[in-house]
């Protein structure tokens, strides 16, 4: 997990289905400077762990869409991380 995987969870949980790009240019917009702001390569990473532990998944059969899971929202409800990876 690396500084985007709680922006992007958070923006996510407004009941969106966003692509990367997208959640890049939206966190961009909402820092309050740019060195806030997570670079995009950091935010495509976040999203491959967070799909991994899965706290978010792919949006249908759009591969580049995502929505936050169930598991996303009771992490961000402050539920320990379960183990995935075995």
């Amino acid at each position: 997990m690396n500084k985007a995987t709680d922006p992007v969870l958070e923006l996510l949980e407004e009941e969106l289905v966003i692509n990367g790009r997208g959640i890049y240019y939206t966190l961009s917009r909402r820092a309050d400077n740019s060195s806030d702001a997570p670079g995009r390569a950091t935010i495509y990473r976040a999203l491959d762990e967070l799909a991994d532990h899965g706290l978010v998944s792919r949006y249908e059969d759009n591969s580049s869409y995502f929505q936050i899971t169930a598991a996303g929202r009771r992490y961000l409800a402050g539920e320990p991380l379960e183990d995935t990876q075995s």
